[in-house]
């Protein structure tokens, strides 16, 4: 993971791959600090100077580049009615959420790629159409996020297919977003067995462009 983000760079927003692995690090580095001889007091001060530097500096990052980062994501999502990214999430997907916690049962099963908002305020069985945590899919070929198994998703029959799609007001045009949403919509003639039952604004907005969840029942 660390020679990912070194040379291909962490693609979550605000790096939420490398942060949660910052504690790893200070803790091998403080275990390897123990464990060398004692007599060899040039290299504990090195090491000692090292680990305050570092908490310096990322005490000193989260405090000034993170909530920069978050205002810049805001600006440029054009969030409506932003505090800032993050507080903004549940804004974001706060309609969907109401919509599944009112027609979706426990026992029923969504797919969805935006899993982590909506599956963590839903008691819904979830199949994750990205493969961030569905085991399947995260072993195809692919960078992540840019594979699906569309076959494979249907195969597993979820009660409801939920994709997003990027609404141009202007005009009227949508775009769907995900792998899996562009396939989905590829596929739509082929795929008789899902309808669709309901269509949720978010309040993603940017240049005009509104993002929308449409959700598909299985009949």
């Amino acid at each position: 993971m660390i020679l990912y983000i070194s040379f291909v760079g962490d693609w979550m927003p605000l790096y939420r791959f490398f942060i949660p692995i910052i504690p790893l690090m200070m803790g091998i580095i403080v275990i390897a600090a123990f464990n060398i001889p004692h007599n060899n007091k040039f290299v504990h001060l090195v090491i000692v100077v090292s680990l305050l530097f570092l908490g310096v500096r990322n005490l000193n990052w989260s405090l000034r580049f993170l909530p920069q980062q978050d205002k810049r994501l805001s600006s440029q999502l054009k969030v409506i009615n932003p505090v800032n990214w993050l507080s903004s999430q549940d804004s974001l997907y706060l309609d969907i959420v109401n919509w599944i916690q009112a027609n979706v049962q426990e026992n029923e099963v969504i797919a969805v790629g935006d899993i982590g908002y909506i599956g963590y305020f839903t008691s819904a069985k979830i199949i994750d159409v990205a493969g961030l945590t569905d085991a399947h899919i995260a072993h195809i070929k692919g960078r992540s996020l840019g594979k699906t198994d569309l076959i494979y998703v249907l195969n597993r029959k979820p009660d409801y297919i939920i994709t997003m799609i990027r609404k141009n007001l202007l005009t009227g045009d949508v775009k769907p977003l995900s792998v899996f949403d562009k396939l989905f919509y590829k596929n739509r003639g082929k795929i008789p067995s899902y309808k669709n039952i309901a269509v949720i604004n978010s309040k993603w907005l940017s240049k005009n462009h509104l993002r929308v969840f449409e959700v598909w029942k299985k009949i």
